[in-house]
């Protein structure tokens, strides 16, 4: 997904950059946790998050209960392969 996001389509990250939305992309990892492998400017500036957020999992930098609420989330788009807005 970087690989998209950075070399084959700079321009997706362009639009996602110019909108207000927060846009998250995830990786699914192989033991089925989640890592960033995208945030737009507008949620790294809502929730104080910077550039060294790409390729950590969501348990190493959020508290406990809002890992808990996104798992949940993201785990309904992986078994649905449907999009969910929340």
């Amino acid at each position: 997904m970087n690989e998209l996001l950075n070399g084959e389509m700079p321009l997706l990250k362009e639009v996602f950059n110019c909108i207000s939305d927060l846009v998250f992309v995830m990786e699914v990892l192989p033991d089925e946790t989640f890592a960033y492998a995208y945030v737009n400017e507008a949620a790294k500036k809502r929730l104080g998050m910077k550039d060294d957020i790409i390729g950590k999992t969501m348990e190493e930098i959020l508290v406990p209960e809002r890992v808990n609420l996104l798992n949940k989330n993201y785990r309904l788009v992986v078994e649905t392969k449907k999009e969910h807005t929340f």
